[in-house]
């Protein structure tokens, strides 16, 4: 069985999102809705690492795959930071702010 850019792209995006997603637990508040930040970052690391391995296969420079993958990477924080912010503000509540 050979297992090709996308494929790898795809294990790698779905561990690295339900890491993601477990994160949720460091988050008192985010409990009536783990669910849902488990599911949803698994699906937004599932859509990084097949889009990744896609881009992989087709451009053989490491220079705009990496840039591609950058790109695709803010794209998706961006548009779930309403959750990460929450836990950032209370991580830096815990901890302290240096700011």
């Amino acid at each position: 069985m050979s297992l090709t850019k996308p494929v790898l792209g795809l294990a790698v995006g779905g561990a690295l999102g339900l890491l993601d997603g477990l994160s949720g637990f460091l988050e008192p508040s985010l409990a009536p809705v783990m669910g849902s930040v488990i599911t949803f970052s698994l699906l937004k690391g599932l859509v990084a690492g097949i889009a990744t391995g896609y881009v992989s296969q087709r451009v053989h420079s490491m220079l705009l795959c990496r840039e591609c993958c950058s790109a695709q990477s803010w794209d998706l924080q961006r548009k779930g930071s309403g959750v990460r912010s929450n836990r950032l503000s209370l991580l830096n509540e815990f901890f302290g702010s240096s700011s």
